[in-house]
């Protein structure tokens, strides 16, 4: 076995034979970096070459290849689904603004909601008039006719008065 003093005088033996060629050698240009890696050897007991790196490099480089390939493939994927998404929540929206009540809509609804109401306590008020009329006789079918009508034009009136008050609430004018 050589001593690192020995590899050290050998490796520049070959350095100078190598340098004797010229710049433009073959030889040299063959060698470039070798030189380093056989010092870096010499000095931390290791055993690399200047083919050993190129392999690794080489091996590395195809995996990178690889998995650029499958990160591409992962990209267009990707891209095909977000289009897919993008296109599906437009539709979306579409639908959403089809049904969507405008201000002035529900300034419609809320004057209908208010004849309505009106209308329901006009009967109530009617109603309450005939219960008081029948009121001598509360089994006749006139009077219970009354009530059932009081209180169903009284379930309206309620209703719509909620209503109302939920359309003012949407109107920004409620609360």
């Amino acid at each position: 076995m050589t001593t690192k003093e020995q590899e050290r005088k050998a490796l520049a033996q070959i350095k100078k034979i190598v340098d004797s060629l010229g710049e433009d050698s073959y030889i040299a240009t063959a060698f470039e970096g070798c030189f380093e890696i056989a010092e870096s050897n010499i000095e931390n007991d290791w055993a690399c070459s200047m083919k050993q790196r190129a392999e690794s490099a080489e091996k590395t480089v195809g995996k990178l290849e690889a998995d650029n390939i499958n990160l591409r493939y992962a990209i267009k994927k990707a891209k095909e689904e977000a289009s897919k998404k993008q296109t599906e929540l437009e539709e979306q929206l579409l639908d959403l603004r089809s049904r969507e009540l405008t201000a002035d809509d529900l300034t419609d609804c809320r004057q209908l909601v208010d004849n309505e109401a009106y209308d329901a306590e006009k009967e109530m008020k009617t109603a309450a008039l005939e219960i008081v009329t029948f009121a001598e006789e509360p089994a006749s079918t006139n009077f219970q006719e009354a009530v059932r009508a009081n209180r169903a034009a009284a379930s309206r009136w309620n209703y719509l008065l909620g209503l109302k008050g939920r359309i003012d609430i949407a109107l920004g004018a409620g609360v």
